[in-house]
């Protein structure tokens, strides 16, 4: 188990639920064999094993000083989200690209 949870790492993961899944089972297995994780622990385990060209995104979500596990998901949760609706609102019309005519636009 210890190997495990040296072996989690966020960057892993494409989807925040599938990271919790796999931390979760982790944590649960350690506390049966009498290891506790506190809060703290999670957070500092999540926020130290982004890749590493999401620092400074690491460092957003430190600096907003989480007291719980689940108000940092949460936070990921909503942030991955936003993320992917904005990817899908580029993939639609990529930047540089002409916008599509209006339907009842005359040209001149």
């Amino acid at each position: 188990m210890e190997r495990e949870w040296q072996n989690l790492h966020f960057e892993d993961y494409k989807i925040v639920e599938d990271y919790n899944t796999a931390l979760y089972g982790i944590v649960t297995r350690m506390r049966l064999y009498g290891r506790n994780l506190e809060d703290k622990d999670l957070i500092h385990k999540t926020l130290s094993t982004f890749h590493p060209k999401y620092t400074f995104v690491s460092r957003q979500y430190k600096k907003d000083n989480y007291k719980t596990y689940v108000t940092l998901s949460n936070a990921l949760q909503q942030d991955h989200g936003e993320d992917e609706i904005i990817q899908q609102n580029h993939l639609s019309r990529p930047t540089g690209s002409m916008a599509p005519p209006e339907a009842h636009a005359t040209s001149f």
